[in-house]
């Protein structure tokens, strides 16, 4: 089981903590009661014990076994919900949780030094966004060319009659231009 005492400057209550690991796809509940709240500028000790699941280690496709990890999520009195990534739960006994230019990062002290969780939460984020606007362009390029498909195969068909007889026409849409 861990224990790291933390002392809550964020500027606002908190409400809701939760703890998972890099092998848990979703938060477990609150550590929290509903009518429990981690009040701005108070220090609270926080006791967790993963289970054996979400203590397990990953393994990778060589094989390798990657370290459990493990986030919390914070909930902010005005309903924010922000994240502390790769929390040092074997580094840190004391600490400070903090939030700078909307980040949530912790700052604590190991063998003598100050250290700050900022740069490491601040790349997180931008992985992140990275990752999302990858993902959005994906979704963007894989739409536009079903959009494409679906006018190339879209074509006007009409039919005229007259005193020989009924003939039937079929118009090809013409081909969207290339995209860059």
């Amino acid at each position: 089981a861990y224990k790291v005492t933390l002392k809550n400057e964020t500027g606002q209550d908190i409400v809701s903590v939760s703890v998972k690991s890099s092998s848990e796809e979703n938060y477990p509940d609150s550590f929290l009661k509903e009518a429990d709240i981690y009040k701005k500028d108070e220090t609270r000790v926080l006791y967790y014990k993963p289970s054996e699941e979400a203590a397990k280690e990953t393994a990778t496709e060589s094989g390798k076994a990657l370290p459990v990890e493990y986030t919390i999520q914070l909930t902010l009195a005005d309903k924010t919900i922000v994240e502390l990534h790769a929390f040092p739960f074997d580094d840190m006994e004391k600490g400070e949780i903090k939030i700078q230019d909307g980040v949530t990062y912790l700052t604590y002290e190991k063998d003598g030094a100050e250290v700050s969780t900022l740069d490491a939460e601040l790349a997180t984020k931008a992985q992140k966004e990275q990752d999302e606007k990858a993902k959005a362009e994906a979704e963007a390029a894989a739409q536009a060319e079903a959009a494409a498909a679906q006018e190339q195969t879209n074509q006007s068909t009409y039919t005229e009659s007259s005193d020989w007889g009924s003939q039937t026409y079929t118009e090809p849409t013409p081909a969207p231009a290339p995209t860059p």
